[in-house]
């Protein structure tokens, strides 16, 4: 009798188990709409750390009570945005200042305009994930 364990690479089990971005289970289950956290957490404006299907993502409501679900990590330096400031139009990283907004662009480079004016948000965009209030969920 053949062993198929989960373990070998490039068993028959990987196309089942493997979620990640442009993996083929992984393009199937963003086509479905999943709750990731309840309304109530995010009654006043800040910041939830998700992790939804192998992505640590970041869910916030801004000052403006928009929500925003985008990538957790700067894409300038990797700090974490769960501890960003949230702001009127989006999350600010805490770390060096950069401003994203719910579909991931960034807004604001502080200083970066300055040093580098011909490079402005040169390929600075976040992974956005649809977020919508369904329910009392998001």
């Amino acid at each position: 009798m053949p062993q198929h364990s989960s373990s070998q690479p490039g068993s028959r089990w990987d196309v089942l188990t493997r979620t990640g971005r442009d993996t083929p289970m992984g393009d199937l289950l963003r086509r479905y709409w999943w709750p990731i956290a309840g309304a109530s957490e995010l009654e006043k404006p800040g910041t939830l750390a998700v992790r939804l299907m192998g992505e640590d993502l970041v869910l916030y409501k801004d000052l403006g009570g928009k929500y925003g679900l985008i990538d957790r990590h700067c894409r300038h330096r990797r700090a974490d945005l769960s501890y960003g400031y949230v702001e009127r139009c989006g999350l600010r990283c805490n770390y060096h200042g950069w401003l994203y907004d719910a579909d991931g662009r960034c807004l604001a480079q502080p200083y970066e305009d300055v040093a580098h004016p011909e490079a402005r948000n040169a390929g600075r965009q976040h992974e956005d994930v649809d977020c919508r209030n369904r329910d009392a969920c998001f």
